[in-house]
């Protein structure tokens, strides 16, 4: 079920319609108004869309319009709306909204990820969006990217990673613990998800300097140990799909992070050190499979290769000897 209470009554009552394919705006908003989807039995009152969100789909539906006119008034409309409470939650929402046309989500979602990129604010500023609003993002944006679809996972992960960059850790503690328990979870979208998560928390870190990478270091101990053994696991799969894939280069890239400048204390331990380069090893070893093209840099295992040899000539340029 979706992350915001209000909203699982809100898809229940879209999903009414029979099925989990795209609706278009019209037909939520007819139940939005009318409260039944042809066919279905009327939900009750509570679960009708909220007018504020039925009024923001008609404005993303705007800026989906080839009328250049359409469009550029639906984006002054969403212009003039940044300000007001409520907002940035509202966009969030319609991003997770599996029934609703996945255009529209995917404008809700990019302008949810402009919203926080401009209200947010810095360290020294604290922004426009409201602090219930803030509360309530941060309770549920790590949910929202595990349900989310590849392309709008996308622009939340930039949403995660500019709150990461102000937030986190003084004013977002919990968010470690949240990785943690995706990452013990047998459920694939949620192991996914915490993955995609860590990557956007580490990469903070990538250039930092020894004297603000404590954070780093804390993570490290907290989830490293975990990772590694997703990371034998997924290599230890006799069939390894796409999202198998995906996952280890997600891993490879949080690696590539955490090590950039300098190794944390618990990688230098030798049974750590040699269950990654172990792990490194056998995936630069692996045979892609039938299918995939030295001339397709898509392909996904070229990628994951790619990475691993990214790690491998780093740590042997900056730790190797002669």
């Amino acid at each position: 079920s979706p992350p915001f209470p209000s909203l699982a009554a809100w898809a229940w009552a879209l999903s009414r319609r029979g099925q989990r394919s795209a609706l278009t705006l019209g037909g939520a908003l007819r139940i939005a108004m009318n409260g039944t989807a042809p066919g279905a039995a009327a939900p009750p009152p509570q679960q009708q869309v909220p007018q504020d969100i039925a009024n923001l789909c008609q404005i993303l539906q705007g800026c989906l319009s080839p009328q250049r006119e359409v469009m550029k008034v639906a984006e002054e409309q969403l212009k003039l709306l940044e300000k007001n409470q409520g907002q940035s939650v509202n966009l969030l929402q319609v991003t997770l909204a599996d029934s609703l046309d996945l255009a529209i989500r995917q404008v809700a979602a990019i302008s949810f990820k402009n919203l926080v990129s401009k209200g947010w604010g810095k360290e020294d500023d604290p922004g426009y969006i409201p602090a219930v609003d803030r509360d309530l993002i941060k309770q549920n944006l790590l949910q929202a990217l595990i349900h989310a679809p590849p392309l709008v996972r996308v622009q939340l992960g930039e949403c995660l990673k500019s709150i990461v960059y102000v937030d986190y850790p003084k004013q977002w503690p919990a968010l470690l613990s949240e990785i943690h328990t995706c990452l013990v979870n047998q459920d694939t979208s949620r192991l996914y998800g915490g993955l995609f998560a860590l990557r956007m928390l580490t990469r903070k870190y990538e250039y930092k300097n020894e004297d603000e990478r404590v954070p780093l270091y804390e993570i490290v101990n907290s989830v490293f140990p975990i990772l590694v053994q997703i990371f034998q696991q997924l290599i230890s799969l006799e069939t390894k799909v796409v999202e198998h894939v995906e996952m280890m280069k997600l891993i490879c890239k949080i690696f590539w992070s955490t090590v950039y400048l300098s190794v944390p204390q618990l990688l230098m331990q030798p049974e750590h050190s040699h269950a990654w380069m172990n792990c490194f090893k056998i995936l630069l070893q692996h045979p892609v499979p039938q299918g995939g093209s030295h001339n397709e840099p898509q392909e996904p295992w070229w990628k994951l290769k790619k990475w691993v040899l990214h790690i491998v000539n780093r740590l042997f340029n900056k730790y190797g000897i002669s």
